[in-house]
Parts: structure tokens; sequence; C-alpha cells
């Protein structure tokens, strides 16, 4: 559909540049709306697992709630990173 699109372009110049913008615009406008819908769903799956179970450990060892914290953050980015 992208090619077929921009064969028909350059038939017509004159219109080329708005045609163009408004692909562009509907196009990134998508992605984005399917990107942040994905990434945040998914950030936030990992984020309820981890943190969940995180904290049920936590709750037990109450000496180690520190370094638990800091487990849980390095975790954390780590999975958002491979995201």
């Amino acid at each position: 559909m992208y090619m077929r699109r921009v064969q028909q372009l350059s038939k017509h110049k004159h219109r080329k540049r708005v045609e163009h913008l408004q692909t562009n615009h509907v196009y990134t406008r998508r992605v984005q709306q399917l990107t942040n819908y994905v990434y945040t769903r998914r950030v936030q799956q990992l984020t309820n697992h981890v943190y969940t179970r995180r904290v049920q450990q936590l709750s037990k060892q109450k000496l180690r709630k520190r370094v638990g914290h800091h487990q849980t953050n390095h975790m954390y980015m780590r999975r958002v990173q491979q995201l």
C-alpha cells in the first residue's frame, strides 16, 4: 500500500506534499498508539509480576528489605531495556 501511494504521488507532483503529510501523520499516530499500548501493557505485566513476588518475599525478610528494593529496581530496568 505504501509503495502504491508513492507511485501515485509521483504522478501528482502538486499534491505530493499534502498527501505525504497525511499518510505520515496517520501512520506515525497509529504506530505510536500501538507501540505505546503494547509497551505499557507489557511493562505493567512485568512490573506487577516482579513487584508482587518481590513484596511477598520482602515482607518475610524485613532485614533484606533495602537490598531487595535495589534488586527490584535493577530487574525492572533490565526488563524494560529488553523490551
